[in-house]
């Protein structure tokens, strides 16, 4: 299946423009690795290619699949995708849902889910449109397998850690979080699962 392109479009509707290394578990039980993929989260697609070749979809329903990326200092991580999750804020079982900490059962887990539209925004007096990406996240706690919807704030996630508040407390002030980048929440979920 041929891969959608976007002509025209402000804005990325990818997670990522580039493609990067990554590996993908499909519904049939099969795993690829050393693909090169690209995750549409406009039409909440990963694709693949080989090499050179063009850009394909998969035949196959893609369970998860993890994108190989490096940060500034040319360390390598993971960003990690599942689907099957029960339907949440427009969400289907299909949807694709990014994992942090991804692995063994946890007590909680921290999900995010980033949802881009394309819509057409007529220019202010004139006839001409443009098409525009707009980009929403949505924040979630996995608990015994059921997402709870979460605001991007520390108190927030508390409600969820009560019986570790003053553990929890003692970490927050001792380690500085301000809690502006899912990589806060990531480190505040995986001390709480340590506890």
């Amino acid at each position: 299946m041929k891969v959608t392109r976007y002509v025209n479009v402000i804005g990325s509707p990818y997670l990522f423009d580039e493609w990067y290394s990554g590996r993908v578990r499909t519904a049939d039980g099969q795993s690829y690795k050393d693909l090169k993929l690209k995750y549409d989260q406009a039409l909440d697609e990963v694709s693949f290619r080989y090499g050179n070749e063009a850009p394909m979809n998969f035949n196959s329903e893609v369970k998860a699949f993890s994108i190989f990326i490096f940060n500034v200092e040319g360390v390598e991580s993971e960003v990690n995708f599942v689907n099957g999750f029960e339907p949440i804020d427009g969400a289907t079982k299909k949807s694709y849902f990014q994992v942090f900490d991804p692995g063994a059962r946890r007590k909680i887990e921290f999900v995010k889910r980033t949802v881009k539209k394309i819509y057409e925004n007529r220019v202010y007096n004139s006839a001409t449109t443009e098409n525009l990406v707009d980009e929403k996240s949505y924040y979630y706690l996995l608990i015994d397998q059921k997402l709870h919807r979460i605001k991007k704030n520390v108190n927030d996630v508390l409600k969820y850690m009560g019986d570790h508040k003053a553990e929890i407390h003692k970490y927050i002030s001792e380690s500085g979080f301000k809690f502006k980048n899912d990589i806060d929440f990531e480190n505040l979920v995986r001390y709480y699962n340590g506890l």
